[in-house]
């Protein structure tokens, strides 16, 4: 391998590296951090694209333009999500003197407040799905061009880069299918709670109905739930080992 091309490579470990300890710092601070590895993520990429200006390999070029799109939807999702933010906070203090009204139906005005929220949310998860699809594909793409480059590399950081890369991909498999559920659950609450609602103000709910459906929804939140926590610990996992080509 070339002496540039082998140093690009060690950039794009180091930054990797900030990413895997980053994203495992969202635990704690939720969506803040995720801005710090968006910019990561396109210090990491210029690198990619200094490489492949010398290789012009076509997985790489799918990895930089699929994980730059990723990049794209994180930060316009972190706009979107303080614009509805502010839009939420605005229209709840504008309601609230109303609650006390006589003419106000509280489970009608709860009805419209949760539907415009699960909306948000249906928007947010269909963005999140676009995401979570194009870092499945692009680690896909990183991973290709290892294995069929793997003899430029030596044996012990080819060996974990592609494991890494495998493990990405895995994790983010299992963060997509744990999303669909959620993502399923929330329009399956769009379709029956208003049906709810109503079967609540006509006295006609019938409790086991009820329990049923109760029992059906929590299954596929802990399913989504377990599903993503594996998925995130294999993605905590893959940025660690791809990050060992800092050592070339």
């Amino acid at each position: 391998m070339e002496r540039d091309i082998s140093y690009f490579f060690k950039n794009f470990g180091d930054k990797i590296y900030y990413i895997g300890i980053f994203t495992v710092l969202t635990i704690f601070t939720g969506g803040l951090v995720q801005i710090v590895v968006c910019i990561l993520f396109l210090q990491a990429l210029r690198h990619i694209k200094s490489i492949n200006q010398k290789l012009d390999n076509p997985n790489l070029k799918k990895f930089r333009f699929r994980l730059f799109g990723t990049v794209i939807i994180d930060l316009a999702g972190f706009i979107i999500f303080l614009i509805l933010t502010g839009i939420i906070t605005f229209h709840f203090i504008n309601i609230l003197p109303t609650l006390y009204l006589p003419s106000t139906d509280p489970l009608t005005l709860l009805g419209n407040i949760f539907g415009f929220l699960i909306s948000v949310l249906i928007f947010a998860l269909g963005l999140g799905l676009m995401r979570i699809i194009l870092h499945l594909s692009s680690w896909n793409a990183l991973n290709k061009f290892f294995k069929r480059n793997g003899v430029q590399f030596p044996p012990n950081i080819i060996n974990k880069a592609i494991e890494g890369t495998d493990r990405l991909k895995k994790g983010y498999f299992l963060t997509l299918v744990g999303a669909t559920l959620v993502f399923v659950w929330m329009i399956l609450l769009v379709v029956f709670v208003p049906a709810l609602i109503l079967m609540i103000q006509g006295s006609s709910l019938i409790f086991s109905d009820f329990i049923l459906g109760l029992v059906f929804y929590l299954i596929m939140v802990i399913t989504a739930f377990f599903l993503t926590i594996i998925g995130f610990i294999l993605t905590i996992l893959g940025y660690f080992d791809l990050s060992q080509l800092k050592n070339l």
